[in-house]
C-alpha cells in the first residue's frame, strides 16, 4: 500500500512539472548582434514566459599592456536584469558594452585599471523560465547556440 502511494505521489508530481514545460526559444534573424553601444540578442516568444535567461560562453583574450592572456569565461545575463523600462517578459534583450565589459572584465578577474583591452569570441543560448509557486523546477530546454559577433573592448583612456 506505502508503495502505490510513492509511485502515485511521484507520478503525479512528473505530470505537474511537465505540465508547465516551457519550449525552448528559438533566434531571430540576425541574433545576436552589436548596435548603437549595445550587443543585442532577439529571440521568439515563448507562451506561458515571464522572463528568460541568456548563457554566454567564450573565450576571451586580453591584455593588461605587458602581457596577453587567454581564458574560457561564461556570463549569464535575464530579463529580469533589464533596465529599460520593458517588462521582463519581453523576449529580447539590449545590454549596453559599459555592462558587458563590466561582466567579462568581473569573469576573468581582471582590474578595469589595469585591463587595456580584450577581445571575445563566444556564443549565446537562452531559455524561457516561468518561476512561481506550483511551476516545478525551471529546467527548460536551452534555444540552440547562435555564434556572437567577436567583441572588442578598449580600457577609456585618460
Amino acid at each position: 500500500m506505502k508503495l502505490k502511494t510513492i509511485v502515485l505521489i511521484i507520478g503525479m508530481l512528473a505530470l505537474a512539472t511537465s505540465a508547465f514545460a516551457l519550449d525552448a526559444p528559438t533566434w531571430e534573424a540576425p541574433s545576436p548582434t552589436i548596435r548603437s553601444g549595445y550587443v543585442f540578442l532577439n529571440w521568439t516568444d515563448v507562451t506561458g514566459a515571464t522572463k528568460y535567461s541568456v548563457d554566454i560562453e567564450g573565450t576571451v583574450v586580453y591584455s593588461d599592456g605587458d602581457m596577453r592572456y587567454t581564458k574560457d569565461i561564461e556570463l549569464s545575463f535575464g530579463t529580469s536584469d533589464r533596465t529599460d523600462g520593458e517588462p521582463m517578459s519581453t523576449s529580447w534583450l539590449a545590454i549596453s558594452m559599459d555592462d558587458f565589459a563590466d561582466a567579462v572584465l568581473a569573469a576573468i578577474g581582471g582590474d578595469p585599471n589595469v585591463v587595456v583591452g580584450f577581445q571575445l569570441t563566444s556564443a549565446a543560448k537562452v531559455k524561457a523560465l516561468a518561476p512561481g509557486k506550483g511551476k516545478g523546477r525551471q529546467n527548460h530546454p536551452f534555444s540552440e547556440w547562435a555564434d556572437m559577433p567577436v567583441i572588442t573592448w578598449h580600457a577609456p583612456s585618460e
